[in-house]
């Protein structure tokens, strides 16, 4: 885990705990979603965190390999 007060981040360290982060929360709705089997509003949620992730995934794309 990075440093989050380090002003010495590269775009990998920013983008790496971005999408850890994104992954974290999409867990969470997933969990959520699993022992309450409540699907509203939290499929939906899950759905912009897949978004996020792929966003991510994307600029991982452009600005890392």
């Amino acid at each position: 885990m990075c440093n989050l007060a380090n002003d010495k981040l590269t775009v990998a360290d920013m983008l790496n705990y971005a999408i850890q982060d994104e992954y974290l929360a999409r867990g969470e709705y997933v969990a959520i979603m699993g022992k309450f089997d409540e699907t509203a509003p939290y499929a939906n949620i899950k759905k912009s965190e897949d978004k996020h992730i792929a966003y991510l995934t994307e600029l991982f794309k452009a600005y890392i390999e």
